[in-house]
């Protein structure tokens, strides 16, 4: 089970690295609309069997959860774009601080000293990654890049507190489904404004696309809720972070992205960050789901 688990998260965290190569000839929005779609296609044929009746506050949610797909994929798309695999393989680790940010002002749920320490040292480690402290930080595109990375993050963290009460009477294979085909139809228009690039019609980008949307979104999403209906959470949670530490090595050993000390220090500090915010913090089966479909 653990060996299948750890496979499972390399292909997550060697997720980045396969978006920033697509990335190089084919424009962020023209790549998330083919990989949304296709994932949608792979995911409306495993759940075409003993599909339920969902109600339309059912529907308007998963309406609601595809636009926020959309929104946190199409900034994570553009922000990789503008800055480095390795930074985002680490900055998207933050998702479980994303997601106690709004389950404070959504659920209301109450900031403890953990929640708070973690928040924090996850900003300072984001400042360091980032090179905030440099003169002409405004100049830096990793600065921007990562800025918008992380503004993709936070829209992860929308994804738990509003998946939770949709996620709790229909089966999370139909609501993916519902919600993949939303994100494509929020993503349409601005792929249809987005100029083509001129190598968008080769066939290296297209390999990316068919990894991330087989491999990474519908398979990968498949098995974790599989895993999580047969074992406790406890047990498969802290396998998500293998995704921040071998992410930047693939990326730099695959497309030579260079892990420098602002990569080992901030990582650090950001991964510590996540390790509070992952045990210190009570995290239900729903919201465990909810955080996990969306990378």
């Amino acid at each position: 089970m653990y060996l299948i688990l750890i496979i499972m998260n390399i292909i997550w965290g060697s997720s980045y690295t396969a978006q920033k190569w697509g990335l190089e000839y084919m424009a962020p929005m023209h790549m998330l609309l083919a990989r949304l779609t296709i994932a949608f296609i792979v995911m409306f044929i495993v759940s075409s069997r003993g599909w339920p009746k969902m109600d339309r506050r059912g529907i308007a949610r998963c309406a609601g959860l595809g636009a926020i797909i959309a929104a946190a994929h199409g900034l994570g798309f553009i922000g990789i774009d503008e800055s480095h695999a390795v930074d985002a393989s680490i900055l998207y680790a933050l998702e479980p601080i994303a997601a106690i940010v709004f389950a404070r002002i959504i659920l209301k749920e109450r900031m403890d000293i953990w929640r708070k320490t973690a928040l924090i040292l996850a900003l300072a480690g984001f400042s360091v990654l980032s090179n905030m402290w440099s003169s002409n930080v405004f100049k830096n595109i990793t600065f921007w890049g990562n800025l918008i990375l992380l503004a993709g993050v936070f829209c992860d963290g929308l994804f738990s507190p509003v998946a939770k009460p949709v996620a709790e009477k229909y089966p999370a294979r139909v609501i993916l489904t519902l919600a993949l085909f939303f994100a494509a139809i929020f993503i349409l228009p601005f792929a249809i404004a987005t100029p083509i690039r001129p190598t968008t019609f080769t066939w290296k980008p297209w390999v990316s696309i068919f990894y991330l949307a087989v491999l990474c979104s519908a398979f990968g999403w498949t098995l974790w809720v599989y895993f999580l209906r047969r074992f406790p959470v406890n047990v498969i949670a802290p396998t998500v972070f293998i995704q921040p530490i071998v992410g930047p090595f693939i990326s730099y050993f695959t497309i030579g992205e260079e892990i420098s000390a602002r990569v080992w220090f901030g990582g650090g500090i950001i991964l510590v960050a996540i390790a509070i915010a992952v045990f210190k913090r009570k995290i239900s089966e729903t919201e465990i789901i909810a955080e996990a479909v969306v990378h």
